[in-house]
């Protein structure tokens, strides 16, 4: 019988990564090395060849949340005519339904400011947001303003009402409105996609 410790996994580092972003969403970043390990069926030790600890791993796991809100970040604006609505649409989307990595993702930790991977995937999403709202701005988005002051403003935006919503810290006694309402109540009344 082949003991546990010999036995070779087929992408161990993957199943990992795939592992870890579950249990994130499920424990936030209360996750261990030991958890990933018995959930992939492998040696305690195994994870260490690919993560040199924790701090690695949550690393890792911001940089794949960064590579996937970059895909979803360009694929909201392909072909649309109302392409930064709908990436502030996506934003919010995916701050929500992966609150926890999202968190890892702009955590004080800095993960984005320290990690390479990070680094060139956040810039990815970025600059697919800045290149859709340069689209927008020539068709009269915020006209008269300079393109990085109103791309910072939309990303705030952006980022605080995602953080507002998914850590419920809006009083109970505010209405809540739809993620469209209030994307069209940024936007104005005059800027709003058709």
């Amino acid at each position: 019988m082949i003991q546990k410790e010999n036995y070779h996994h087929g992408d161990l580092r993957s199943t990992l990564i795939a592992e870890g972003l579950k249990q994130l969403e499920e424990n936030g970043d209360a996750i261990s090395l030991r958890a990933l390990s018995k959930a992939a069926g492998v040696s305690p030790n195994a994870p260490y060849r690919h993560f040199a600890d924790k701090n690695a791993l949550l690393g890792t796991l911001a940089a794949e949340g960064f590579r996937l809100f970059a895909d979803v970040m360009v694929e909201a604006a392909r072909g649309r005519p109302d392409a930064l609505f709908h990436q502030g649409r996506a934003y919010l989307d995916f701050a929500l339904a992966h609150p926890a990595l999202y968190r890892l993702m702009f955590s004080p930790e800095g993960y984005s400011l320290t990690s390479d991977s990070c680094q060139r995937e956040a810039r990815r999403a970025f600059g697919s947001l800045t290149e859709t709202a340069a689209r927008a701005q020539a068709d009269g988005w915020r006209a008269g303003f300079p393109l990085s002051d109103a791309v910072l403003a939309y990303w705030s935006a952006l980022h605080g009402w995602a953080r507002l919503i998914a850590d419920g810290l809006v009083p109970p006694e505010v209405p809540l409105p739809s993620a469209d309402a209030w994307l069209s109540a940024l936007w104005g009344a005059n800027s709003s996609p058709k």
